[in-house]
């Protein structure tokens, strides 16, 4: 008896297994090997390292005359070995501004190859930052500063907040 139920148990079960083969459209005389592609994709990304500013406020000389402040690097690594889009923001509209709301104006931009004044708002052209040419390469500028003072501003602490993005291409 028990030897039925096992033979009528196999049966049973080998008729489910060929009922699911013939679903999947299975050709009993197909290859024994196939092929399976894989595919993936990494995302184009930059990434900024302030760590030259460690975490401290970029200090500029607001004697007068004025004098042209040489900040620290912003270096950035960007995967795709493209010229990033990089864009500056000015929190105070390119003014160091005080508590009392007294502002001077300042100008500012990228040391490098010419004049790239980060006042416009508009991305930095591509042709202003070296193409990385190997993997893990980085790139970095100094950011220079130079504020409009004429001898009789307010005395104070002034202070304004420039975010950098950069964004690949």
């Amino acid at each position: 008896m028990k030897m039925r139920i096992l033979s009528a148990t196999i049966i049973a079960l080998s008729g489910v297994g060929a009922a699911n083969a013939l679903d999947l459209n299975i050709d009993p005389n197909g290859s024994n090997t196939g092929e399976i592609q894989l595919i993936g994709e990494i995302e184009k990304k930059c990434v900024l390292d302030l760590s030259k500013f460690n975490g401290q406020a970029q200090v500029i000389d607001l004697s007068y005359p004025a004098k042209q402040t040489a900040g620290r690097s912003i270096v950035a690594w960007c995967n795709n070995y493209v010229a990033p889009l990089v864009t500056f923001e000015s929190a105070n509209d390119w003014n160091l501004v005080s508590d009392s709301d007294e502002a001077i104006p300042y100008n500012t931009w990228m040391d490098g190859s010419g004049d790239l004044s980060l006042l416009s708002g508009v991305p930095l052209p591509d042709t202003a930052f070296v193409t990385q040419t190997k993997k893990g390469e980085t790139w970095g500028r100094p950011i220079r500063y130079t504020p409009v003072v004429n001898g009789f501003e307010t005395a104070g602490t002034y202070t304004d907040t420039i975010t950098v993005t950069f964004e690949p291409n």
